[in-house]
């Protein structure tokens, strides 16, 4: 009777073999857990259900967060599509203590915001459509407000269009500063190029340009968070995208680094490998997305604990606690 199981063991070792395969392909896509990250949450905005790619500042013994809402029909259509930003205030706990006031005042196409202290003034940098390009896609430009959170309604001044020394078609994910009570811009990390804007015309100067050596394989680093003073050095989450072999979709990764706390502002650590969860790109997808995204938008320090804010693809905001020396272990020098 044994040759009678013989294929039956055949089956059953192919199906192991199989499973096998499988859960290697699983750990290459999801990546084994980063040690650092303590726990990920949900943050639900109230009235605003699809609301993401967020960032957030202290405030008012909690928080002050900024968010992009989008409004559309399917099939996409630019006669109804609506970005725009929205301002809600969270507690301690990250839950949001009001309604949110949607800011019509920025107009259409406004979208991914950083919120940034700079001095005892609130800054708002976000995306816009060119003033020549204001219903359509083909373009888009930073700008800059600030944020009047001493009255009961938010007051936004006049947005200022930020110019840099050259103008590219499509202008995102700057990283702002605060140095010394002034505003500057991280304009690109690798290299990484500082520029210093005008708060009267816009007009940014080039300051430094300094060549890390970067170790990083998932796609060209771009600006996530904007960066905050932390033991005598800047720290910032970035983000890159890429094609994922495995699923067959652009995938969003993001890592850290850390850069001088004076000028010239070299680099000086990073991530080498993304940050992992299991609980990454686990948002139910927008319809209009197909891409796997996880997209950084603010840190905050608390003791031993860093806060990470991310859209997670196109359609939820979350919070990840990272424990901060675990995540500075896992840093490498840049030279």
């Amino acid at each position: 009777m044994m040759h009678k199981l013989l294929p039956f063991q055949g089956d059953l070792r192919m199906n192991h073999i199989m499973l096998l395969s499988f859960f290697l392909c699983f750990q290459v896509f999801q990546g084994f857990a980063s040690d650092f990250i303590r726990q990920i949450s949900t943050i639900n905005i109230p009235n605003a259900p699809l609301a993401y790619n967020a960032s957030c500042i202290e405030c008012d013994e909690g928080f002050l967060l900024v968010f992009r809402h989008d409004e559309y029909r399917a099939p996409l259509s630019e006669d109804y599509f609506y970005q725009r930003i929205g301002l809600v205030k969270l507690d301690d706990k990250f839950t949001p203590t009001e309604n949110p006031t949607i800011c019509h005042e920025l107009g259409n196409r406004a979208y991914d915001p950083r919120i940034v202290k700079i001095g005892d003034k609130i800054y708002l940098t976000y995306v816009s459509a060119r003033p020549t390009d204001i219903d359509s896609f083909r373009s888009s430009q930073i700008c800059l407000t600030e944020v009047d959170v001493s009255k009961k309604d938010y007051k936004l001044s006049q947005p200022l269009p930020l110019i840099p020394p050259s103008l590219q078609t499509w202008e995102k994910n700057w990283v702002p500063f605060d140095y010394q009570g002034s505003l500057m811009l991280g304009y690109n990390i690798n290299p990484h190029v500082i520029f210093s804007p005008s708060l009267n015309t816009g007009v940014c100067s080039h300051l430094f340009t300094t060549a890390p050596s970067i170790t990083w394989h998932q796609g060209i680093i771009r600006g996530g968070t904007p960066a905050i003073l932390v033991d005598d050095e800047y720290l910032a989450i970035f983000h890159s995208s890429c094609h994922n072999h495995i699923t067959g979709r652009r995938t969003y990764y993001m890592g850290a680094y850390t850069f001088q706390s004076q000028p010239p502002f070299c680099v000086t650590r990073t991530s080498t490998i993304p940050f992992s969860h299991v609980d990454f790109y686990s948002t139910p997808k927008c319809p209009l997305t197909p891409s796997d995204v996880i997209f950084p938008g603010s840190i905050v320090i608390k003791g031993n604990s860093i806060f990470v804010v991310y859209g997670e693809n196109d359609c939820g905001i979350k919070v990840m606690e990272l424990d901060k020396d675990l995540l500075y272990q896992s840093l490498k020098s840049v030279h």
